[in-house]
């Protein structure tokens, strides 16, 4: 199941389970997750039908899918790099499963050659990891990035949200400083790939902005949200309450920011859990592009034009 992506009884599982990667473990690591698993309590719930459309639907077809996406090997240390390096490798590539998301896929939906060059997934942005300087992380500091994978904040670069808040949540905040510090070695050798959003720290507004739709949505901001984020985004009491920085509102496509506007995003940290709840219920979806508008033009010095049409999806 972990290598081959086939379950009991030889059914093929869709590589939403991402066994693509975790085909890199070792035994000693697929066995360790057994023996784990097989302390939870037993529970009996039936699987949820597959509501696949044709071909989708069609499972024999992935004999085919992993002929072309999945080489079935396991992870081999590079001889002629570092064991830090090494351990991250196996980290990133393998149980982490991070090029999962970040890399953009084929057209067969494989993982494509622009290994960690950020894609879209599910409506969400997964950004750039390569060493690139204006859209990567060479910007970033290890201390940033250190914060950020082991807390999901990072000052001066905002919180993590959405799917990213819950790899922190769920898996990244326990890992120890030594692992966390082995994936940053790794991250910082990936070639860099120009592509996604350029994240500024609170850069000045374009001048070009429509100035009745700038206003209109500034006071929708100080309406709701200037109670948690401040007219500054700096964050009220919380640091996971600060925007500056965040590529989230840098991005002239908005990706996340209206992810976490329709659908909202919650994180545990060391001071509980703090939550962004979603806005549709309470502003219309004029009311949510106005807003969004406004906080990537001040936030992010980028000029955009995110429909109404977006939050009525």
């Amino acid at each position: 199941m972990l290598r081959e992506g086939v379950g009991k009884g030889g059914k093929h599982l869709y590589p939403v389970m991402p066994y693509t990667a975790y085909t890199l473990l070792n035994d000693k690591d697929s066995l360790a997750i057994k023996s784990y698993l097989f302390t939870l309590t037993p529970r009996t719930i039936k699987a949820p039908e597959n509501k696949l459309s044709f071909p989708f639907s069609q499972r024999w077809s992935l004999v085919f899918w992993n002929w072309l996406n999945n080489e079935n090997k396991r992870f081999v240390p590079a001889e002629d790099k570092s064991a830090e390096w090494n351990r991250g490798a196996y980290l990133t590539e393998a149980l982490g499963h991070c090029s999962q998301c970040h890399t953009p896929r084929t057209i067969t939906y494989g993982l494509s050659k622009k290994a960690y060059a950020g894609t879209v997934q599910m409506g969400w942005y997964a950004y750039n990891l390569t060493s690139d300087k204006q859209h990567g992380l060479a910007g970033w500091s290890d201390a940033q990035l250190k914060s950020y994978l082991s807390t999901g904040y990072a000052k001066g670069k905002g919180p993590a949200s959405g799917p990213m808040a819950e790899a922190v949540e769920h898996g990244l905040r326990y890992m120890t400083p030594e692992d966390i510090g082995a994936i940053i070695t790794y991250l910082r050798s990936i070639p860099p790939q120009a592509s996604g959003p350029i994240a500024q720290l609170m850069p000045a507004p374009p001048s070009q902005v429509d100035t009745e739709e700038h206003a209109r949505g500034q006071k929708l901001f100080a309406q709701a949200c200037s109670g948690c984020h401040l007219m500054d985004g700096q964050g009220r009491q919380s640091d996971w309450a600060a925007l500056a920085g965040a590529h989230s509102v840098s991005d002239p496509e908005a990706h996340n920011l209206i992810q976490v506007l329709l659908s909202g995003t919650s994180l545990m940290t060391e001071h509980g859990k703090v939550s962004m709840p979603s806005f549709t219920g309470a502003y219309t979806p004029d009311e949510l592009a106005a807003v969004s508008n406004y906080v990537i033009a001040h936030f992010g010095g980028k000029l955009t034009d995110v429909s109404s049409a977006e939050f009525k999806k």
